[in-house]
């Protein structure tokens, strides 16, 4: 089981990968902020389920 710290770190080298990725893509400034909260949604269901992991 990963740690709450590792988690962390996990969630945010995807978040800065995303955007690394975002603005060498055509339109992916739009392709981002039409992502945003999807991903905002799935950042919260992460963390809920690392305060109810311990």
């Amino acid at each position: 089981m990963p740690t709450c710290a590792g988690a962390l770190a996990a969630l945010v080298a995807a978040e800065h990968a995303l955007l690394l990725v975002a603005s060498v893509l055509p339109e992916g400034d739009r392709r981002l902020r039409e992502a945003a909260p999807l991903a905002a949604a799935a950042a919260e269901a992460r963390i809920e389920g690392l305060h109810a992991d311990g």
